[in-house]
């Protein structure tokens, strides 16, 4: 039996706006679920902010970098966590 981790967001403080409207539908065996895309996952991943975070968000870059919307990225981005983004970035 597969197992799988998820984490749920309600009401996340300074959460980009429009998250729910740009998610995704994924089909995991017979359950659909809506994911924020990965840009929405960068950002939320830096508010976070545990080394843990900011190295998911890395991978998270890494994985998609060609898919990634950088120009998204950086409008949704709140000022509190652009200094981080921009690192991750460099």
């Amino acid at each position: 039996e597969d197992i799988y981790e998820v984490d749920v967001l309600a009401g996340i403080k300074m959460a980009p706006i429009g998250v729910l409207q740009r998610s995704r539908t994924v089909e995991i065996e017979n359950l659909t679920v809506k994911v924020a895309g990965p840009e929405d996952m960068i950002i939320l991943k830096l508010l976070a902010g545990s080394a843990l975070d900011i190295e998911d968000a890395r991978g998270i870059l890494r994985g998609q970098k060609p898919g990634i919307d950088q120009t998204l990225l950086r409008q949704i981005c709140p000022d509190s966590v652009k200094a981080a983004l921009v690192d991750l970035l460099a």
